[in-house]
């Protein structure tokens, strides 16, 4: 700040008439600094330095044109999608609107109005889609949490929900035998109501071992299987209690809240269900965080495939960006064989996606999985259009333009050819 004043000064004194215009840029700008900060602290703190004009750019540091000053002085020519020469581009025309037409016409701009735009308003940082430092934040918080809630949470649930359904299975156990006394068991019928259901359960699993030891599936029927009572008893509540669906023993389809509330209408007001039903209470937050986990028990493999492929998709797309600058480089320089290298690179990064992809498309299931893949993807071909329109509308490379046409229409056909040609891949379950 001291060499600004001191050059105004000594501005002054050599021609007093002139009116210095000194203007502030900040260059380098690391990606932790945000436009809007960065605004505000210019506008509270050094605005009055710099007479009252407002801040005239802001240029963040991009690392692959650092050393570039060696190779070439021009880099705006041969980088030029970079913010560099974004920015540049906006802050001459910013500089020259207020200098009359007859200059302000001398500078015609490279690039189309919305570019122009965003330029001035962006510091070059990648899309939360695509941004790799936050899909590796996402991965370590979902599986992180997913596995610390199991190891806090397993035990707990394991036992809560076997208390909870063994109490719903007893209930329900009750409710049939007091509607047909003729289901319950001979060992058990001397037995309280109470406590018919665990003698029955009982009963029912030694019987089961002996008529597995029996062979009592066999024809003809051996000697010995028509003294076991629960095998024909289990069937008919199997079909009393839940219609014929055979799962009563851990019937799971349904809330345990649900069930509970229904079992309490089917015993009535009073009698020995509804005193045990009384003590059955499902606990706070039990459905949420059962949900939970259930869904990372089901879904894991796929969760983890899809945020694989989310992880891989932006990767992929940096790469291909990396390439993309690379080539433009390349040919600009010197346009030999070796600019194509970049090129046919960039092709073969693209291409076993692109026929994953079409061959996944048919299979619904993997819809999701498809769709981490198609963000990249649209962007890849959204770009490439983009800067076709620049080498043709605004800087007249045709060649260029040509080329990333053919790299459009690559990515548009090669899903085609996955689909057409290659056999259904399995879907993710």
């Amino acid at each position: 700040m001291r060499q600004i004043e001191q050059s105004a000064l000594e501005l002054a004194e050599s021609n007093p008439t002139a009116k210095p215009d000194i203007r502030l840029v900040f260059n380098k700008v690391v990606p932790a600094f945000s436009l809007r900060y960065l605004t505000r602290f210019y506008n509270l703190n050094l605005r009055q330095m710099f007479g009252n004009h407002p801040l005239l750019a802001l240029f963040p540091m991009e690392l692959y044109l650092t050393k570039e000053f060696e190779k070439t002085p021009f880099l705006t020519d041969v980088y030029p999608f970079s913010m560099l020469e974004r920015k540049t581009e906006v802050m001459v025309l910013d500089l020259l609107k207020n200098s009359g037409p007859a200059v302000a016409d001398l500078f015609l701009p490279n690039t189309p109005w919305p570019s122009r735009v965003r330029a001035r308003k962006s510091m070059g940082k990648d899309p939360w889609i695509i941004n790799v430092n936050l899909i590796m934040a996402v991965i370590a918080i979902v599986f992180v949490t997913a596995y610390l809630l199991g190891f806090v949470f397993g035990g707990w649930l394991t036992a809560t929900s076997t208390l909870l359904r063994t109490q719903i299975r007893n209930a329900e156990v009750m409710i049939a035998f007091q509607r047909d006394p003729t289901l319950v068991p001979k060992a058990c019928s001397s037995l309280n109501l109470s406590a018919k259901p665990r003698c029955f359960v009982e009963t029912y699993y030694s019987e089961m071992v002996k008529a597995y030891q029996l062979g009592c599936s066999n024809q003809p029927t051996p000697q010995g299987c028509e003294s076991l009572d629960s095998l024909p008893i289990f069937r008919r509540l199997t079909h009393e209690c839940f219609d014929n669906d055979g799962t009563w023993l851990d019937r799971t389809d349904a809330p345990a809240k649900a069930q509970i509330e229904s079992l309490r209408k089917a015993s009535g007001p009073t009698g020995e269900v509804a005193e045990a039903l009384k003590v059955v209470k499902e606990p706070r937050w039990f459905r949420l965080i059962e949900g939970v986990q259930n869904l990372f028990q089901r879904k894991q493999e796929f969760l983890g495939g899809g945020v694989a492929l989310w992880l891989l998709s932006a990767v992929g797309l940096q790469w291909s960006r990396g390439l993309d600058r690379l080539f433009t480089y390349q040919l600009r320089r010197r346009p030999t064989m070796l600019a194509s290298m970049p090129y046919v690179s960039a092709v073969c990064l693209w291409a076993l996606p692109l026929l994953a992809a079409g061959s996944l498309s048919t299979n619904y299931d993997v819809a999701p999985v498809l769709f981490f893949l198609a963000i990249p993807w649209a962007l890849a071909i959204m770009t490439e259009l983009w800067k076709f329109y620049i080498n043709i509308r605004f800087e007249r490379r045709n060649a260029e333009g040509l080329l990333r046409v053919i790299f459009v229409a690559y990515l548009i056909a090669f899903p085609l050819v996955g689909r057409w040609f290659l056999p259904d891949m399995p879907g993710l379950s």
